[in-house]
């Protein structure tokens, strides 16, 4: 980004150049030839929300991950629903100069045309880090280099080096993920419990067991329920993020129980719980605005009907994810509090981030389903459990 610690990006070169790497640190705005100036008005125009400002999540978190063909059809049919909700969600900008407003919409795809340009040009290249989040969006929206995208650059302050993250040895890493995920193949039933309330089991057979255990890894993100293993190619644990060539059928959960949280991806909520029937949203209780925001998802024309693609089921409100954080040195960055941002506690060692979605971005009638349909084919509404009890049992020994 372009506003990250200039000293702390030439400390992270020198540090590389001492390993005898050379490591380039291309700055966003520079890719497009846009001057810092600009960046500034866009972000200031944009720091409308504070902590607690819960909507965030179910408003630009949703349209970023949701992977829909034209937000704006939703956007429009909220605006129709919940007048009052929507002014909350999508406030109208104040940008300094009109064409602020159209750089600000299209930024992310010009920036991803302007790295693949690089990399074209510059075929020496051959690792890539960008983004603090959304590996595998990354992953595709770099098309034909997706290859060499390594994963995510989170050394973005000097928050990022105090919290001694780089100092975890990846060998040690590696094994304690492993630890984690050798188990799956051989397990059929998981509970989970936490201090804010959420409760919530699921059995297991063997046919998703094997699935979970084939599709789980994700460095530093291990999928911990079999959904967010299925309909996807799954990442090599071996030549990570390399990924195999064998397609793992879709799973749909069949959780029981509530997932209780006050913290999302976006920012802090009013204490929300979302009660989960055979895998599949049932309520929403509380969460101020953000639990408007998801009752008001859940209510969309057609989206609890509609069978997505290679789902045995109809709808798209399906427990998804269950993101869990593996190391043991990250933390959550103090700055975002005053901002009303959260994304970085969900790399915390021990950190669930549960969602929900029918997340087929990788099948091949996707496409053609978001386009006929005009609905999201990703995941959404985040919820951080922070000191889960995760429980399972083993199929043959109890």
């Amino acid at each position: 980004p372009y506003d990250s610690d200039k000293l702390i990006q030439e400390a992270i070169i020198r540090a590389f150049a001492q390993r005898r790497v050379e490591a380039r640190i291309v700055f966003e705005n520079d890719l497009l030839n846009i001057p810092v100036e600009t960046l500034d008005a866009i972000k200031t125009a944009k720091q409308i929300f504070k902590a607690g400002d819960g909507q965030q999540e179910s408003g630009e978190w949703f349209e970023m991950l949701g992977n829909w063909p034209d937000f704006n059809v939703f956007k429009q049919w909220v605006r129709q629903e919940d007048p009052v909700y929507y002014d909350a969600t999508w406030p109208e900008l104040q940008f300094s100069d009109q064409s602020l407003e159209g750089l600000n919409r299209n930024f992310d795809d010009m920036a991803f045309a302007a790295i693949i340009e690089y990399l074209d040009q510059h075929p020496e290249v051959n690792r890539v880090y960008y983004k603090q989040a959304s590996r595998t969006l990354a992953k595709n929206a770099l098309k034909h280099h997706g290859d060499i995208y390594m994963g995510n650059y989170t050394y973005l302050n000097h928050y990022d080096l105090m919290g001694q993250s780089p100092n975890v040895p990846a060998d040690v890493w590696r094994m304690l993920e492993g630890k984690l995920i050798d188990p799956l193949r051989f397990i059929d039933r998981y509970e989970v419990s936490d201090p804010e309330g959420t409760v919530m089991y699921s059995d297991i057979n063997p046919r998703e067991a094997q699935i979970w255990a084939d599709g789980a890894y994700q460095q530093g993100h291990l999928y911990m329920i079999p959904s967010q293993s299925g309909g996807r190619y799954p990442y090599s644990r071996i030549n990570y993020p390399t990924t195999g060539d064998t397609w793992l059928e879709a799973i749909q959960s069949r959780t029981n129980g509530v997932i209780a949280s006050t913290n999302s991806h976006a920012s802090n909520h009013a204490r929300i719980e979302v009660h989960l029937k055979d895998g599949y949203i049932d309520r929403i209780d509380g969460g101020g605005l953000y639990g408007d925001g998801m009752r008001l998802a859940l209510a969309y024309p057609k989206i609890n009907e509609l069978i997505w693609p290679d789902n045995p089921n109809p709808g798209f409100w399906w427990l998804y994810e269950a993101g869990t954080g593996t190391n043991p040195k990250y933390f959550k960055h103090p700055r975002e509090i005053l901002i009303g941002q959260n994304l970085s506690e969900r790399n915390a060692g021990g950190v669930i981030h549960w969602s929900f979605g029918a997340s087929v971005s990788a099948f091949r009638d996707t496409e053609n389903f978001r386009e006929t349909n005009q609905m999201p084919t990703g995941h959404a509404m985040h919820h951080h459990t922070l000191l889960p009890t995760y429980q399972v049992r083993l199929r043959d020994t109890g």
